[in-house]
């Protein structure tokens, strides 16, 4: 498809709200898809899976996106930055990672990307988490540090956090840590505490607890797994 062509098309989209788009192999068409999204005013969803580096290596736009969320899409930490820092109305995102490309630079590592998000998405009200932990492990522990203790530890920078939700794998963050202790590095901010498939390693009571733990606007945890679903 010809440059007028492609702008005429992505004229027609210009009130476009909401966007998902998933990479496959054999559609030609994923630069087309990526010039629709930078040339839509209005958006602000944008749900991205599966997408490699080199076909997002312009960023994303546009400024209007306010709900992000990223599925194990191979991103380096210099285009991650990129992208989030050209989002200043971010208030949601999602980051799931559940597999480790065998080029280690196309993945962000938890602590790295929680340092991404401190510098350049500090206005997050929604934070969702995913990574395969027993990969990540081997791959980011240094010096007996790992690397979800280092991502859980910044998320009480986050001022304005209102939500988090650990999807998956991600509900071993820091796993040495009892729930309680885990509690300690939420921000005064949070309100709501999602879990999910967490596979016994969350004890309710300590849940329970941390609702008077300096956490003043904290009023609900959300716990589910393939056998139940739990609500306080």
């Amino acid at each position: 498809m010809g440059q007028q062509k492609a702008a005429e098309l992505c004229r027609g989209f210009r009130n476009l709200e909401e966007v998902f788009i998933r990479y496959d192999f054999y559609a030609p068409k994923l630069s087309l898809y990526l010039q629709i999204v930078r040339s839509a005013p209005k958006l602000r969803k944008c749900t991205l899976h599966h997408l490699p580096e080199s076909r997002m290596k312009y960023g994303l736009g546009p400024t209007s996106i306010t709900e992000l969320v990223l599925g194990f899409c191979e991103l380096s930490q210099s285009l991650l930055k990129n992208i989030l820092s050209h989002l200043p109305n971010l208030r949601k995102f999602v980051y799931w990672q559940h597999w480790i490309p065998s080029d280690h630079s196309r993945i962000v590592l938890p602590g790295a990307l929680m340092a991404i998000i401190e510098e350049h998405a500090p206005n997050l009200q929604f934070l969702g988490l995913s990574w395969n932990d027993e990969e990540i492990g081997l791959l980011g522990c240094v010096d007996g540090v790992t690397e979800d203790m280092v991502a859980i530890k910044t998320l009480r920078r986050l001022k304005r956090l209102e939500t988090i939700v650990i999807y998956e794998h991600g509900h071993n963050l820091y796993p040495s840590a009892s729930t309680d202790v885990w509690f300690t590095f939420l921000p005064p901010s949070i309100r709501v505490v999602g879990i999910n498939n967490p596979s016994g390693r969350w004890d309710l009571l300590a849940l329970h607890y941390a609702k008077a733990r300096g956490l003043p606007q904290f009023t609900k945890t959300v716990v589910r797994s393939p056998e139940t679903q739990q609500r306080d």
